[in-house]
This record gives structure tokens, sequence and C-alpha cells, in this order.
């Protein structure tokens, strides 16, 4: 479950992208789209958020948008060092 730190106004669109670490490197772990509606906990639009115990990093940008179509379609599979992770 997501939740912010502060309140974001309702209908703004981002994307969390989550990497596990993996001996020296971080690997993809998961990807996820969300939308604000005013609180601190997001709505999941599209994706998965899967986290591991362990180490890893969270990136996450905003379209500056509160259009859904500008995220684009999640793509089901990332493919990464010759192997392929389901999102």
């Amino acid at each position: 479950r997501v939740s912010t730190r502060a309140t974001v106004p309702a209908g703004v669109y981002f994307r969390l992208i989550v990497f596990r670490k993996s001996g020296s490197d971080y690997v993809f772990q998961s990807a996820a789209d969300y939308a604000s509606n005013g609180t601190g906990t997001p709505v999941l639009k599209q994706g998965r958020l899967l986290t591991r115990s362990g180490t890893i990093r969270v990136v996450g940008y905003s379209f500056n948008t509160t259009t859904a179509a500008d995220l684009g379609t999640m793509p089901s599979t990332y493919a990464y060092n010759s192997s392929t992770v389901s999102i």
C-alpha cells in the first residue's frame, strides 16, 4: 500500500518504479501508476508495486497532468540483462 507524506491534490497521476539490490547492483523489481485522490493514500491505476525484504530504491515521477492517457500503457514485462520480469 502506498502512502504519501503530504496530501497531493486530487487527480495528479504519477509512476513509481522499484529496484532491488542484487549484489552490488540494483535491478528492476516492479512498477505501478497511481492517481492522487486528495488524501495521503493514492489510488492504484495500473501495474503492481512489489517489494521484498532487503534494500530497495524507489524512483517516482509525475507527469504533471490530470489526464490518465498521458501515462501511456504500462508494458506487461520489462527486460533487463537478458532476463524478463513481469510487471
